[in-house]
């Protein structure tokens, strides 16, 4: 399917987005996380058969070379051509992390769609639903898609928006769709998913406009509250939590070591046991992320949070932080050179916030701002991919849609 190709220049050259969970992909750091034994107290559902390891990424060319459609450090508009982008856009976007090349993208109020060449062409992938033909009526917004390199094909899970606490369930890559999911708490949804990156049976989420945060450790057909108001020092007043896995460089210490930002109350917090206990770090007090999104970025040991009061720094692996931008961001992200950071958040169309691109060198002390014309809004998610030559990087933009931008370093 043909994508629309509206062309946006932006000055200096932009690095990988991705989050902590997805380390490996851009950075080469090690994370890690083989299975170890469940939080005391927590249900131990049936074993799953966990499908085979992934396939070493390939990257397979880009044809948009040949076609002469991807230039150089330019953002491109490659918004799957006849997608409603609706009131939020196309909703989340995520890579697989074994074919460089996949992409898939959560679309609110339209299905889920897969790219196959980079972002350059998208076909909708949930066509069969329940065994039944159909598409997928309604997906959640936050980060509502999550992928699993496995093999021989991707495991795919996009949130149902439903109050209902469903996720809809792929292994064959979008092809079919099962609706799963228990345990979740009444009245509520899953919001912002994410995979341990080496167990495909490892999942994370927050709870949309809620309190807490819950664990699946069979893909999701159950799951488990593992963090909430008042227990094990979880602080109160939070909503829409963002966990994360850290990158301890130790398989058995990343499956058990997050750091989770809330909406409108609450402060960041980490766990280091699988959330039996949680701590505020220093430097975090009260720190909350914008409406709807946010991107964290870890490289080494030095991992970066934006928040509404500014963008943070810890050296320490989350166990204190300094403050080093003071302007809101909702996404943070970088190379081995140079940090980048943006704006956006849930603001529906046309609201005309601005992105608030910047751009700083490592370790992100100073920070330059960047223009960005005709981009109303900032990221609410960002897919970074390689093609082997090129870092390419396609970005769910809200409102604006999706967008693609091609590094020439």
């Amino acid at each position: 399917m043909k994508t629309t190709q509206t062309v946006l220049r932006l000055p200096g050259v932009l690095a990988c987005l991705f989050t902590l969970a997805s380390l490996s992909a851009c950075s080469g750091g090690s994370v890690n996380s083989n299975p170890s034994p469940p939080v005391a107290g927590a249900p131990t559902p049936a074993p799953a058969p966990t499908p085979a390891p992934a396939p070493s990424p390939t990257p397979a060319p880009n044809p948009c070379f040949a076609a002469g459609t991807c230039p150089l450090d330019t953002w491109v508009d490659v918004t799957p051509a006849g997608a409603n982008k609706s009131e939020f856009g196309v909703g989340s976007i995520v890579v697989d992390p074994a074919r460089p090349s996949h992409l898939y993208v959560g679309g609110y109020d339209d299905g889920v769609w897969r790219s196959t060449d980079y972002g350059g062409t998208w076909q909708r992938r949930d066509t069969t639903v329940d065994g039944k033909p159909g598409a997928i009526p309604a997906v959640a917004q936050g980060t509502a898609v999550a992928v699993a390199g496995t093999s021989p094909n991707a495991t795919v899970w996009v949130i149902r928006g439903c109050a209902c606490g469903l996720v809809y369930k792929s292994t064959d890559g979008g092809e079919t769709w099962i609706t799963i999911g228990k345990g979740v708490p009444a009245g509520t949804d899953l919001y912002s998913l994410v995979v341990d990156p080496n167990d495909p049976q490892h999942l994370l989420s927050g709870l949309h406009e809620a309190d807490g945060i819950v664990e699946s450790i069979d893909g999701g057909a159950n799951w488990t509250v593992v963090g909430k108001s008042g227990r094990g020092g979880f602080p109160g007043g939070g909503v829409s939590w963002f966990p994360e896995f850290i990158d301890t460089g130790s398989a058995a210490t990343t499956r058990t070591s997050w750091i989770a930002i809330a909406q409108n109350g609450a402060s960041t917090i980490v766990t280091r046991d699988g959330g039996a206990t949680w701590t505020i770090p220093g430097g975090m007090q009260g720190t909350n992320h914008p409406h709807g999104n946010a991107q964290m970025f870890q490289r080494g040991g030095t991992i970066w949070v934006p928040a509404a009061s500014g963008i943070f720094r810890s050296t320490d692996g989350a166990r204190s932080f300094t403050r080093v931008r003071d302007r809101a961001a909702s996404a943070v992200w970088g190379s081995a050179t140079h940090l980048y950071a943006g704006y956006g958040w849930a603001c529906g169309r046309p609201c005309q916030i601005g992105p608030d691109l910047a751009t700083s060198a490592l370790p992100g002390d100073t920070w330059t701002s960047m223009t960005a014309p005709g981009l109303g809004t900032g990221p609410m998610r960002v897919a970074i991919t390689s093609d082997g030559a090129h870092t390419i990087y396609v970005g769910s933009m809200w409102w604006a849609g999706v967008w693609r931008y091609v590094e020439s370093k």
